[in-house]
């Protein structure tokens, strides 16, 4: 429950995003309703965000945050629920959609249960990070997606796909 009476919903009402924070750094989001959009929270080139304890919901992409320069390190996703529009078994083959997709270093991945999409977490590095990077993602309680984990690296020591 958030500050306040009752549930905070932000409906992006079939746009495109619903919280598009991008390049900011220093900023917690908890507690939080957030459906109806492409992509629910967009935080591209960010550091040292929380996104905790929220509801992400009817989205094509729960949280997304690839663009990995120097700046996007150190954010905190966890006990979040997050489900995507997709349903299983596929009669199409799997879309690009994730759950949580991020790039960058430093970040904690936990404790969040992902359903309704191609990737529950997609790891993107585009710049070299050492495979230790990794060691803090954890895809406990993921359900229904075509795969667990992914990570994608241009750095084949850093790439692994289970």
């Amino acid at each position: 429950m958030a500050a306040g009476d009752g549930e905070v919903v932000l409906d992006g009402q079939g746009g495109d995003n619903v919280i598009g924070a991008s390049g900011l750094h220093d900023v917690i989001f908890e507690g939080l309703t957030i459906r109806n959009a492409t992509w629910g929270i967009a935080v591209n080139e960010g550091a040292r965000i929380t996104v905790r304890r929220c509801t992400i919901r009817d989205v094509e992409n729960g949280l997304v945050a690839q663009r990995d320069g120097a700046r996007q390190q150190r954010n905190l996703i966890a006990d979040n629920v997050i489900t995507g529009r997709a349903t299983w078994p596929r009669s199409r083959g799997i879309e690009e959609r994730g759950g949580i997709r991020i790039g960058g270093s430093g970040h904690v991945v936990c404790h969040n249960r992902i359903s309704g999409f191609a990737d529950a977490v997609a790891v993107h590095p585009r710049i070299p990070v050492p495979r230790s990077t990794f060691t803090a993602m954890r895809s406990r309680n993921v359900r229904t997606t075509a795969s667990s984990w992914t990570v994608r690296s241009r750095t084949p020591a850093a790439s692994r796909t289970a």
